[in-house]
């Protein structure tokens, strides 16, 4: 198992986490306010009817890497091995949360490929060390999103897109429970399924967009595995050898996401957009404001979105370089809760 943190570990610094919390910094530096933005490689998670919408290149590509968390990227390498870090934290408190993710992919005449790394970890213990408890899921997801635009006869309808979504899904879970009584429990186990997201944009004003996207219609991931069972922890947090072992079987739950969205492109004052996103039974909402400068070549970003199931919601910040064949941009974003929360993400994308 020590093998998929260390595949966490390649994919985070080589390909650069998620579906845990949006892809692309463009995207999360407007709040996540993007279904009727969406235009480029993105719309995979976003919305996939983007990928089609308008004048969108012949060719698209984009690699980009992200984290969401209360650890700097400096320790990502002490979650390669679980069982270490309870060792190294031995007698000593430790809270650490967070997602990583990433993607690389191409889209080529209105048909787009991606492949999307991401990691959800946390790890709570207390001095004590009757409370062990370390979670790591690793999930990797290979795209293809499709779609058609048409113009209707509408006046408040012109061109219409639509589009999907297929993912195939591979992930890894790895999972230590202990409450200060025997047994210690530790977790392998992995799991398969599809995914399935749908969406639509349309022009329904100059300058003025709408979406709407259907993300996770194919709710339910299964793992499958096996639990060690060990006596307890030995001097210094080390395990002995496992008194027995039993299978582990557990369906993952998400709930279908329905996201409203609409963007609009004021002149001479700056494009705004906002998004209603609702999950059974939870509704939050992202705001999203850009203005460029120099030629359109530089753009500055803010956001604000609100996370119901988290009792929280982060204000985010962003920035772009638009040089025409490479695109650059970057953000950071700040829990207003926990403060030593934050994200960050970066990327580069080429259009031809």
């Amino acid at each position: 198992m020590k093998k998929m943190f260390l595949v966490l570990l390649l994919l985070f610094f080589a390909s650069g986490p998620a579906f845990a919390f949006g892809i692309g910094p463009r995207a999360l530096a407007m709040g996540g306010a993007y279904t009727a933005l969406a235009n480029d490689i993105t719309a995979a998670y976003w919305n996939p009817a983007g990928l089609v919408h308008g004048n969108i290149k012949m060719f698209d590509a984009m690699a980009l890497k992200g984290i969401d968390a209360n650890f700097d990227f400096d320790k990502v390498p002490e979650f390669i091995n679980p069982n270490k870090m309870v060792i190294d934290y031995w007698n000593r408190d430790a809270d650490f949360s967070g997602s990583v993710n990433g993607m690389c992919g191409i889209s080529l005449c209105k048909i787009g490929v991606s492949y999307i790394p991401w990691a959800n970890v946390s790890f709570l213990k207390n001095t004590a060390n009757t409370e062990v408890n370390y979670d790591g899921v690793l999930k990797r997801s290979l795209a293809l999103t499709f779609g058609t635009t048409f113009n209707t006869a509408y006046p408040f309808l012109s061109r219409v897109s639509l589009g999907a979504n297929i993912r195939y899904i591979y992930g890894q879970l790895y999972r230590i429970e202990y409450s200060g009584a025997p047994p210690v429990r530790v977790t392998y186990a992995t799991g398969q399924g599809v995914g399935l997201d749908l969406g639509a944009q349309a022009d329904v004003a100059p300058n003025t967009k709408v979406g709407i996207a259907l993300r996770d219609l194919l709710s339910g991931f299964p793992w499958s595995g096996k639990t060690d069972l060990y006596t307890a922890y030995g001097i210094g947090g080390k395990l002995t050898v496992p008194y027995a072992k039993e299978d582990f079987e557990e369906t993952e739950k998400s709930p279908a996401h329905i996201v409203l969205g609409i963007a609009s492109d004021i002149p001479a004052v700056a494009l705004l957009s906002a998004d209603i996103e609702y999950a059974d039974p939870y509704s939050d909402i992202h705001l999203g404001v850009e203005k460029k400068f120099f030629a359109d070549i530089f753009a500055l970003r803010a956001g604000y979105y609100t996370e119901t199931i988290n009792s929280t919601s982060k204000l985010t910040l962003g920035c772009g370089l638009d040089l025409g064949i490479v695109n650059a941009d970057v953000m950071i974003g700040q829990d207003n809760v926990r403060s030593d929360d934050r994200i960050s993400v970066m990327s580069v994308s080429s259009v031809f």
